[in-house]
């Protein structure tokens, strides 16, 4: 049994246009719910609301819609042939700050992380547990450099690693953001770009410099710039078609590793 646990901002939070059509029950997949400390099938919508006094620290799929999980375990089970577990705690319009871990929010997340490998082995034995990140629009909107980025993305990882021994983090590469919603009028096109750059440089740094960190996809690069790839209700956001492609392209990198490992 491995545990995945999913992490971030709003497209992997899943904001798409609704519910998908689609919405089968994942074989050899399960997501633990935590406020009902349960193993739950998998399928949309997933993860669930976590406030305090009144603060989203977590949140579920936007309005019930779809997300990138269930399509990625579906993958993954299939490419691994292991049973999984999901845990799904993202957050939407976050900035990586917000998830350091003197903050609210990862205490929120260390402790669903917690009860639900507590509850995973209670039935399974747990081979391996990864985090799966993909978050940085926010941090390109607010013009955050590589350095901080990077910076607070290596305490996150050591908080979780030192708290659960995760095997790998796996990042699914931020898309163009900031240069491409209307609303964001801060400077000119070409410094939105260089904006929503420094975050995708700050993620492949990472990636060079630590063994610890995996690329699973970069395809968010492409698809961000696609307008038939995104939710039309929501600007920077992915379609469930979209969120089908990433969670599967996402799988794909993290099932090479474990292949590569072995």
């Amino acid at each position: 049994m491995d545990v995945i646990v999913f992490s971030g901002q709003s497209n992997m939070q899943g904001q798409t246009e609704g519910l998908p059509t689609v919405n089968p029950v994942v074989d050899g997949a399960l997501e633990y719910r935590y406020l009902t400390d349960s193993l739950e099938p998998l399928s949309h919508p997933v993860g669930e609301d976590i406030l305090l006094n009144g603060q989203e620290l977590l949140l579920g799929a936007h309005n019930g819609g779809g997300a990138l999980v269930p399509y990625f375990c579906d993958e993954y089970v299939k490419r691994t042939q292991k049973a999984v577990v999901a845990i799904h705690v993202a957050k939407g319009a976050t900035k990586i700050e917000e998830w350091l871990p003197s903050t609210e929010r990862f205490k929120a997340m260390l402790q669903k992380i917690s009860s639900g490998i507590k509850k995973i082995s209670e039935q399974s034995l747990i081979e391996n547990v990864y985090f799966i990140w993909l978050q940085g629009e926010s941090d390109a909107v607010a013009a955050t450099t590589s350095q901080t980025y990077k910076k607070s993305f290596l305490a996150i990882k050591s908080a979780l690693k030192s708290a659960f021994g995760i095997q790998k983090f796996g990042i699914i590469k931020v898309g163009y953001f900031a240069s491409q919603v209307s609303w964001m009028k801060r400077g000119t096109h070409a410094e939105r770009l260089s904006m929503d750059e420094a975050i995708m440089q700050a993620q492949e740094e990472l990636v060079e410099k630590d063994d610890d960190i995996v690329m699973l996809t970069r395809i968010c690069t492409k698809y961000s710039l696609c307008k038939d790839k995104l939710n039309p209700n929501a600007e920077g956001h992915y379609n469930n078609a979209t969120m089908e492609e990433l969670g599967r392209a996402a799988a794909k990198g993290l099932a090479l590793f474990c292949k590569n490992s072995d």
